[in-house]
């Protein structure tokens, strides 16, 4: 019998995507031989207030960030961008273009415990398996605060993994105009160069 394709799904902001995105993804792809990996950008995240920049800018930085990737590309699914982004709806609509395909969802400890409050969470447990990220000072407790619904065969820690990066402090770093050149501020170029020549994270002008 040939083997069932293996295929990660990112879902998130991205707002921007930075480098623990693409480092967390690679060892999922790694450790689990993943054969693809599809970079999600939420149009309308429901559980956020508004990203600091378009769906448009966010689609096209994933897109930059992943270039020469040869297994992973960014995926945009039209027929959800009119209402807000739930990961139920992603998985749903990733699984009609791959119905044979075995689903992976990368997500980060803290998502994962938040897990039974996301739409149609019963349905949603059962339709991939689930990928974790760690916090950097993750516990025994967070280990074990599996939703129940969860089987243990279906989740994968990636032990050991931690990235200080965040889209919070890149968007800081943006709205001063400033990336470091070394440190958890500083995204791929290509996305610096973006965030740069669009004047994206600004922040506003002081009145005259």
């Amino acid at each position: 019998m040939p083997r069932r394709a293996r295929i990660g799904l990112f879902g998130g902001t991205f707002d921007p995507i930075h480098r623990g995105h693409l480092q967390f993804a690679r060892r999922a792809q790694r450790e689990l031989q993943l054969d693809w990996i599809y970079f999600l950008p939420a149009p309308q995240p429901w559980h956020k207030a508004a990203p600091g920049a378009s769906y448009p800018d966010r689609y096209a930085m994933t897109a930059l960030a992943l270039r020469g990737w040869k297994r992973a590309s960014p995926l945009a699914l039209p027929e959800l961008a009119a209402r807000p982004t739930y990961a139920v709806d992603e998985i749903s609509a990733v699984r009609r273009r791959h119905p044979r395909a075995r689903l992976f969802f990368l997500l980060g400890a803290d998502a994962l415990t938040d897990l039974p409050h996301w739409k149609d969470y019963p349905r949603l447990a059962g339709l991939c398996d689930w990928v974790v990220a760690p916090r950097a000072a993750a516990s025994a407790a967070e280990s074990s605060a599996i939703p129940a619904a969860i089987p243990a065969a279906r989740l994968h820690w990636l032990r050991r993994f931690h990235h200080p990066a965040s889209s919070r402090q890149l968007r800081a770093a943006a709205a001063r105009s400033r990336f470091s050149a070394h440190g958890p501020t500083t995204p791929p170029a290509v996305v610096a160069a973006y965030i740069a020549r669009a004047g994206l994270y600004r922040a506003p002008a002081a009145p005259r």
